[in-house]
């Protein structure tokens, strides 16, 4: 049985996707697509194992 509450891919999702569409910037940023301005994030750990493993940042690129 899943555990309840909001899935890690849902938490993703919110905080990329749909935050770029709560501000209206949904053309501009929000997924990585041509065309759009991106900021990314290596991580050394799988996010939707744990989310808690957004935090192990290897790498970032901003402005990209």
């Amino acid at each position: 049985m899943p555990a309840p509450g909001i899935h890690e891919i849902e938490v993703l999702g919110i905080a990329t996707a749909n935050g770029a569409a709560a501000l209206g910037l949904e053309d501009e940023i929000g997924t990585v697509d041509v065309g759009k301005r991106a900021d990314l994030v290596v991580l050394t750990a799988d996010p939707l194992a744990n989310i808690r493993n957004t935090r192990a940042i290897r790498y970032v690129f901003s402005g990209w």
